[in-house]
C-alpha cells in the first residue's frame, strides 16, 4: 500500500503533554507510553490530528488547499467547508475515500536530564539506538545508513555494565576525574570517539548543533535509561479555582505528566499514491491545477511543507506542546537509494 517514507524527528520546546487519559496510579493523567518498555511515545493518531490542523491553518481557508488537505489525509466530510463538501460528495460523489499518508508512533531518542555539571544532559541507550538503525533501514528500504559520511551502526555503543556510560572527549559534564551525576546518580564514564561521530550524526538528524550534543551526550546502559524516562519527567499539579468562593473547587486538584523540554523523539511517514479513481482526476485537475500526478510522490512533496513548529498534546492555552520539527534530508535519502 504505502510506497516510501521519510522519517522525521521532534524536539519539544515546551513541555509536552500526549495523555494516556485517567490512570490508577499515582499521576491523574500520565503521558502515552509503551506497553512493553515503559518508554514514552506518542500516538500515531496524535501525530496525524496535530500535523492536519497545522496545514489546516496554514490553508487558511483557500479552498484549492483545503481540498489538497482532504486528498492526502483523507475525507469523512468532517473539519470540510460548505463548498468542499459539495465538491466531494456532488461534483465527485465521494462521501469517504482513505488517506494517502500514515505515521508510525513517534519513539523517544534522546531524553534530557539534570546534571550536576553543565545544567543538562542529553541521555540514550544501546537499545533505542538499535531500534533507530532499524527502523531507518525499513523506512529508507536500505541495509545501511550513512549521514554526513558516517555510517551509523548502533553496535558501535554498547554499554552494558550497570553505573557506567559513554560519552564523546568534548564532554563538558565531567565534575571530576572520570564520573557524571545525572539527577542525584553518580555514573564512570569512557570517552569514545564513536559518540562524538553519534553527536555529529544526531545533530544532523535532529537540528540540534553539533557541539551542543558533543558537550552533552551521554550513553547509558538500557536499565538506567528505562529509569530517567520513567521517573525523571515533569509531574505538575494543577487546580481548577471557584470564581464565585476563590478557592479550589472540590475535586480539582489533579496531577498532569509531561515530556520536559528538549526531548527528541522521531516518527516516520509513509506515502501511497492518492485512492482517486482516473475517471476523477481531470476534474480535481480544474480545481487544484495539473501540478497534481496522483503518485505517492504527491503526499511526499506536501508533507515536506510541513511547518517547522507545531503545537502537539493538550493545553495548548497554557503554552505547552510547542515542538520544532526536522525532516530526514532528501540528499540523505538519494545517497541511500530511495
Amino acid at each position: 500500500m504505502f510506497k516510501t517514507a521519510t522519517p522525521f524527528f521532534i524536539r519539544a520546546i515546551t513541555p509536552v503533554h500526549a495523555g494516556s487519559g485517567n490512570d490508577l496510579g499515582i499521576v491523574d493523567l500520565p503521558i502515552q507510553r509503551e506497553g512493553h518498555t515503559g518508554f514514552p511515545k506518542i500516538e500515531s493518531s496524535t501525530l496525524k490530528g496535530s500535523i492536519r490542523d497545522a496545514f489546516e491553518l496554514k490553508a487558511n481557508g483557500n479552498e484549492s488547499e483545503e481540498i489538497k488537505i482532504h486528498l492526502i489525509f483523507g475525507y469523512d466530510g468532517t473539519n470540510a467547508s460548505q463548498n468542499v463538501k459539495k465538491f466531494f460528495e456532488q461534483d465527485l460523489d465521494f462521501t469517504q475515500f482513505s488517506s494517502a499518508i500514515a505515521f508510525a508512533d513517534a519513539r523517544i531518542l534522546l531524553f534530557p536530564v539534570k546534571s550536576l555539571k553543565g545544567v543538562f544532559a542529553y541521555v540514550t541507550c544501546p537499545q533505542v539506538l538499535k531500534r533507530l538503525e532499524e527502523d531507518l533501514k525499513m523506512a529508507l528500504l536500505t541495509d545501511k545508513i550513512e549521514i554526513n559520511g558516517k555510517e551509523f551502526k548502533a553496535e558501535s555503543y554498547k554499554v552494558e555494565d550497570e553505573g557506567k556510560a559513554l560519552v564523546s572527549n568534548e564532554n563538558k559534564l565531567i565534575v571530576q576525574g572520570n564520573q557524571v551525576v545525572l539527577e542525584e546518580y553518580l555514573f564512570e564514564v569512557e570517552k569514545k570517539q564513536e559518540v562524538s561521530e553519534l553527536a555529529q550524526i544526531l545533530s544532523r538528524l535532529t537540528g540540534i548543533e553539533e557541539d551542543s550534543l558533543k558537550e552533552r551526550l551521554i550513553v547509558l546502559p538500557d536499565d538506567d535509561f528505562a529509569d530517567f524516562v520513567k521517573l525523571s519527567t515533569e509531574v505538575i499539579t494543577r487546580i481548577k479555582i471557584n470564581n464565585e468562593t476563590g478557592t479550589v473547587d472540590q475535586g480539582a486538584l489533579f496531577t498532569e505528566e509531561y515530556l520536559p523540554a528538549e526531548t527528541v523523539m522521531y516518527s516516520i511517514a509513509f506515502f501511497s499514491p492518492l485512492f482517486i479513481p482516473e475517471e476523477k482526476r481531470e476534474e480535481l485537475k480544474k480545481k487544484i491545477g495539473n501540478e497534481f500526478d496522483f503518485s505517492e510522490k504527491t503526499p511526499k512533496t506536501f508533507f515536506g511543507n510541513i511547518s517547522k513548529i507545531l503545537q502537539i498534546g493538550g493545553n495548548e492555552t497554557i503554552g505547552k506542546g510547542f515542538i520544532e520539527v526536522n525532516l530526514f534530508n532528501s540528499k540523505e535519502e538519494n545517497k541511500n537509494g530511495n
